[in-house]
């Protein structure tokens, strides 16, 4: 069957029109080709806080009173009168240390005080013959010198004999050893039968009075601590929260050949009293207190190019805001210039924005 060009025409342009009308018919995309799509993200709201100042450190335990009971005497000991684990008080009896030799020389000291006490005696006698003679003219006053002279000798021994004397009275004393202070008994390091030379330790006591803590500082915080700050103080390895609040009671140099730090000492509150010398405590110094200190969360700050940034929430979009921070305390940064009270910054999801980024806030059922 044979069709004109005239026929062919006419079939195809119905079909041209239908194309034509159904291409205008399709309706524009809804999104710009490209488009990043909004960034599922948390908000939160600056807000007004108490920021402390603060500095920490690790120190020990310590106290002045040397924990170390040593013989005074030399001798071998005859009774231990304590264990280890004993609570003693001051001035107690520890143990005993042999006598005999020392009342010996007790004895001979007591003799010999008398001996001296009757020498001088006599040689007082002869100074007041003497004279009486020289008043009635029968005695040259020559023989008076050498009779007050020795008069004067005889007085220093006897001095000197008595202070043996009580020399070896207070030795006596000290073959009872007794406890210093009032403390714990450690260690025993004597039993009887033992012999115990002077300076030897014979106890190791452990006091829980009058404790205090050392805590070291870099020689930059030198000028920024003093006497009277507070501190706050923990045994290390204890639940956050079990600390006491203490003051510095003195600040000592400690100059070394590198460096010139600075010991603080705190002492111990006494509701700190079961803590033992050598321990290891955490402490917090507190050196400021700002009352009305702009924060947010940690995640809230992020890095970038441009500096240290926030980005805050406006009209569903991210606006990078530069900005100065301070402290971080329990979580939150403060923010010491860039923000106000109550502006709202994005948290989670903030390490993935750029400024002007889409938001889809979570939670929210309109945009910020």
């Amino acid at each position: 069957m044979e069709i004109s060009m005239s026929g062919i025409r006419f079939v195809l342009a119905p079909c041209l029109l239908a194309v034509a009308l159904t291409a205008c018919d399709k309706k524009p995309e809804a999104a710009k080709p490209g488009a990043r799509p909004p960034t599922l993200v948390t908000v939160a709201a600056a807000r007004s806080e108490v920021v402390e100042s603060r500095e920490s450190s690790v120190g020990t335990v310590f106290s002045d009173a040397d924990p170390k009971v040593a013989a005074e005497v030399s001798g071998r000991v005859t009774r231990v009168l304590v264990r280890a684990g004993q609570t003693v008080t001051a001035g107690q009896a520890l143990a005993e240390l042999d006598r005999q030799d020392l009342l010996l020389k007790q004895q001979t000291a007591e003799a010999e005080v008398r001996s001296a006490q009757a020498q001088v005696q006599v040689q007082q006698a002869t100074v007041d013959r003497n004279a009486r003679l020289i008043r009635e003219g029968f005695l040259s006053p020559q023989v008076q010198e050498v009779a007050q002279a020795e008069w004067v000798a005889r007085r220093e021994r006897l001095a000197a004999v008595q202070t043996q004397a009580r020399q070896v009275t207070q030795d006596l004393a000290r073959t009872q050893i007794r406890a210093p202070y009032a403390a714990e008994v450690e260690a025993q390091l004597i039993a009887p039968g033992g012999y115990a030379r002077v300076g030897d330790p014979v106890f190791q006591l452990v006091s829980r009075h009058d404790l205090k803590v050392r805590l070291p500082f870099p020689e930059a915080s030198t000028l920024r601590i003093r006497p009277g700050q507070t501190v706050r103080l923990g045994m290390a390895g204890e639940e956050l929260g079990q600390t006491v609040t203490a003051r510095i009671s003195e600040i000592r140099p400690v100059v070394g050949a590198q460096s010139r730090a600075i010991e603080v000492i705190v002492p111990v509150p006494a509701a700190l009293a079961q803590w033992r010398p050598g321990a290891t405590v955490n402490g917090t110094l507190v050196l400021g207190v700002r009352e009305q200190a702009v924060t947010v969360p940690e995640t809230a700050v992020v890095l970038r190019p441009a500096g240290t940034v926030v980005y805050v929430a406006e009209a569903g979009l991210a606006r990078q805001r530069v900005v100065t921070t301070g402290v971080i305390q329990s979580g939150r940064v403060e923010i010491t210039q860039g923000l106000k009270v109550g502006e709202t910054v994005v948290v989670d999801g903030a390490g993935f924005l750029s400024d002007g980024a889409a938001l889809k806030i979570k939670g929210a059922g309109s945009k910020p």
